[in-house]
């Protein structure tokens, strides 16, 4: 399991990274219907909500990445609007300067299924 020092590092990491401009959303039809169906109207929306993500938020991970063998992924889970928004992101390094690090938010939507929150037992 991991810790919830571990966690606090990642969002540290995760959060720089997107105050910095170094995010992107993976714009697949899902995530950018995902992003209608909780209110915000483009993806520079979903920065305030990156931002306010905390260990609480927490669901799983770091889990490997199916697509690309030795990176990482976690899973957030955060209410945006009274609705269960499910946050799967990665940290990749930044290949233009080789220092730092870029976000992908991989996955922005409305949970499918309610997410589980092991450092606050259950529940959004």
């Amino acid at each position: 399991m991991v810790t919830r020092e571990e966690i606090a590092d990642f969002l540290f990491d995760l959060k720089s990274a997107v105050r910095g401009g170094l995010y992107h959303l993976v714009e697949r039809q899902r995530n950018l219907q995902g992003l209608i169906d909780l209110g915000l109207a483009e993806p520079r929306d979903a920065v305030p909500i990156l931002l306010s993500l905390t260990p609480e938020n927490y669901s799983s991970g770091p889990e490997p990445d199916r697509d690309r063998p030795g990176e990482e992924v976690w899973v957030f889970g955060i209410d945006v609007q009274g609705i269960e928004a499910y946050v799967k992101v990665k940290l990749i390094e930044d290949r233009r300067t080789g220092i730092g690090c870029r976000a992908l938010i991989l996955g922005f939507h409305p949970a499918e299924h309610p997410l589980d929150y092991p450092l606050r037992g259950g529940g959004p």
